[in-house]
């Protein structure tokens, strides 16, 4: 199972360099179009994860889910590189990055209420 686990960070990482490639290249000006897309395919992909009957399927669809993360990351990060000046880059960076965290500070917060208050449901935690 530890060695299943690996392929979905090695393919976020693929998607990574494929994803700050397309942007650099041959999508530009498209960013937020296909930053919409592939958040609503990681969406989708994290309910099949989430309803998968076997651990194969777990596997192949958050392999899938970690490759469009990874174009979305990309995305996400090179966007502020084409509308800020070189001046403002660092704030907008920073900005972006204290947003990940904030988020990742309350979600566990968020998800254990949610659990909680549906008297022990994933279901909640996962749709948020």
């Amino acid at each position: 199972m530890g060695m299943l686990t690996s392929i979905p960070a090695l393919t976020d990482a693929i998607g990574i360099i494929i994803g700050g490639k397309l942007v650099q290249s041959y999508l530009s000006g498209k960013e937020k179009y296909l930053a919409i897309v592939r958040s609503i395919l990681v969406i989708l992909l994290l309910y099949l994860i989430f309803n998968a009957p076997s651990v194969t399927l777990v596997i192949t669809f958050q392999t899938l889910c970690t490759i469009f993360h990874g174009l979305v990351f990309a995305t996400i990060f090179a966007l502020p590189h084409k509308i800020f000046s070189k001046n403002n880059i660092g704030l907008a960076i920073g900005v972006i990055n204290l947003g990940g965290m904030i988020g990742a500070f309350l979600a566990p917060m968020v998800m254990g209420y949610l659990i909680e208050t549906f008297n022990g449901s994933y279901t909640s935690a996962f749709i948020i």
